[in-house]
């Protein structure tokens, strides 16, 4: 996943011994590219009046929210 020049790589391996509550946020350009990540992802859309988007958590523990916004 690249977004505005940052590349976010999701790799198999055996979780760090870390015990954080760290939020990582990616705001997409549409809501079709937020419907295509949750597909890949396999979970359920969130979608309530202007927002759409979805949260998961990786291995760690970190949540990760991926979402759309209409301005």
């Amino acid at each position: 996943m690249t977004v505005q020049g940052t590349l976010l790589v999701f790799v198999e391996g055996e979780p760090v011994d870390y015990h954080g509550n760290i939020h990582f946020g990616f705001r997409c350009d549409s809501r079709r590219d937020v419907e295509d990540w949750a597909q890949r992802f396999g979970v359920d859309l969130e979608a309530e009046g202007n927002y759409c988007g979805f949260r998961t958590r990786d291995p760690e523990g970190n949540l990760f929210e991926v979402y759309w916004e209409q301005s």
